[in-house]
């Protein structure tokens, strides 16, 4: 099969990730794909290029749009697709203007939830595209494969045509992500900490809808209870040097206790060297990797209840009410004092749960049967 990828950019997010395992696996399988990137210049290019997967990073700005969009077509017409699989909804609705020109099979991709209150963080041309997608889904994709059932009851609500949305739940590598006795000490090392020192981290990019600021009031509450454990954040822009940290930061005493890593490549050790993984995303959000990662690596989890991150856990870890920074932090000082025993069985059932339900390889056969439908 010849599969043709179009995502609105390669930065480091949930659904590039998606992508990348499923490129991946589909490429195990033999299948021949192409990918398109609406923006040039993204952090996991690098990745999809030593995956030997033919790239284009075209640029979708409004100046260039005419321009992208016939470079488009030239790709499509040399590759020949059986599939477009487009992800995320600016790529789903060029897919409105591609299908004028080629008669392929269109499948769009929706990787987050969409909150109609206030923790809708979009932008309004953004929401208006997401408008035009709901009154074109019934003429123009044959299937709408939504990431997780939050996102696809969501959008559901919002007018996309029902009999075409379809739930498959993301993908992780297990292999990659998995329990390593070595990590905790190799992170505490790196830290300067004792080895026996509890850490809770948080990965995670600098962005709203991840809410740090109540990672770090909890986090305050926390170390009013204790001062043995320690608080690591990583991901895109998450360093002293942001402004948005700098007020959270202004404790002598307290500011020791955190961690702040920025992106790191490795973040597979980083989640199996940790006590407690933690999400305090408070919306927008589907099926956060970052859970089933840590998960993978058997790794306890506390995260605010959003998107389908309360089916994801299950009896494996706690869930707590968005933007509650005592519920928080009074679910880590309880998963930070269960017994070695409750953490070793909470830590297998989580890594048992991910293997049967949560793979890359489980996701790429999920697709491959939606695309032979």
């Amino acid at each position: 099969m010849r599969i043709l990828h179009i995502i609105t950019s390669l930065e480091t997010g949930g659904a590039q990730g998606v992508l990348l395992e499923l490129s991946r696996q589909m490429k195990k399988l033999g299948h021949q794909q192409t990918i398109i990137s609406m923006k040039p210049g993204g952090e996991l290019g690098k990745l999809f290029h030593d995956l030997t997967i033919p790239l284009y990073e075209l640029d979708f700005s409004p100046i260039n749009f005419g321009k992208a969009v016939k470079a488009c077509n030239q790709i499509i017409s040399r590759f020949h697709p059986d599939i477009i699989q487009s992800t995320l909804y600016h790529a789903d609705f060029l897919t409105l203007v591609l299908r004028y020109n080629h008669k392929v099979k269109v499948f769009w991709g929706i990787h987050h939830s969409f909150e109609e209150n206030h923790a809708n963080r979009l932008k309004k041309t953004t929401k208006a595209i997401v408008k035009i997608n709901a009154m074109m889904s019934k003429k123009v994709p044959n299937k709408i494969i939504c990431c997780s059932q939050s996102a696809l009851q969501s959008h559901k609500k919002i007018g996309f045509d029902p009999a075409k949305l379809v739930f498959i739940p993301n993908g992780i590598d297990g292999d990659k992500f998995k329990p390593n006795p070595q990590a905790k000490n190799q992170l505490r090392e790196e830290l300067g900490l004792h080895p026996n020192t509890p850490i809770i981290g948080y990965l995670a990019r600098l962005h709203p809808q991840k809410d740090h600021p109540l990672f770090f009031k909890a986090a305050n509450r926390l170390l009013d209870q204790t001062d043995d454990v320690h608080f690591i954040l990583a991901g895109n822009h998450i360093t002293e040097e942001f402004l948005a940290f700098r007020s959270y930061l202004d404790n002598p005493v307290k500011n020791t206790h955190f961690h702040l890593l920025g992106r790191r490549a490795d973040s597979h050790l980083i989640t199996a060297g940790l006590d407690i993984a933690t999400l305090t995303a408070s919306g927008d959000e589907a099926f956060p990797l970052t859970i089933l990662e840590a998960m993978a690596c058997g790794t306890p989890c506390v995260s605010t209840d959003v998107g389908d991150v309360r089916t994801m856990i299950g009896n494996t870890g706690i869930v707590v009410p968005v933007g509650d920074p005592e519920a928080l932090a009074q679910a880590w000082w309880k998963m930070l004092n269960a017994s070695d025993e409750e953490r070793i069985h909470i830590g297998e059932r989580s890594r048992k749960k991910v293997l049967a339900s949560y793979t890359s390889e489980r996701m790429a056969a999920r697709f491959l049967e939606e695309y032979s439908d």
